[in-house]
């Protein structure tokens, strides 16, 4: 009865490793692929910025936005290579853009006039799976 239980741990335990290891590599996959977004004359900023959400959540992140430069925001989700919805406001909750009004592009360049402390909301795009991966990548010039 022990080795019964020793083998049922065992199989448990790889089908776990392997259950990781192909979710990391999707993942990395998709950091990749919205990495590739972010060319010369652009530089990453070095971070990525992500959330696993249910669909209909919303995903926050704060960035400070410097006068002056220039960004480009790529968005990339889970969701069969669609991109999230996202959005930018102003520390008052002020909608600078969305996605929305430009039929969700992977990635949209600004130019700020002064500096600001903004919010970029993002949530999955339409879709029927319950929940999914958003990535942003920030990169400026």
């Amino acid at each position: 009865m022990e080795m019964k239980k020793i083998y049922f741990f065992i199989i448990l335990s790889i089908l776990f490793i392997t259950g990781i290891q192909k979710g990391y590599s999707q993942l990395d996959s998709l950091e990749k692929s919205c990495a590739s977004l972010i060319k010369y004359p652009f530089i990453s900023d070095g971070q990525d910025y992500r959330a696993l959400v249910l669909n209909g959540e919303t995903a926050e992140f704060y960035y400070t936005f410097y006068g002056g430069a220039v960004y480009r925001i790529v968005a990339c989700s889970s969701i069969n290579g669609k991109p999230p919805v996202f959005r930018i406001y102003d520390s008052n909750r002020k909608l600078l853009f969305s996605s929305e009004y430009y039929n969700n592009p992977k990635y949209w360049d600004f130019k700020f006039t002064s500096t600001i402390e903004g919010i970029i909301e993002a949530e999955l795009p339409p879709t029927d799976a319950p929940s999914g991966i958003i990535i942003l990548l920030i990169g400026f010039k």
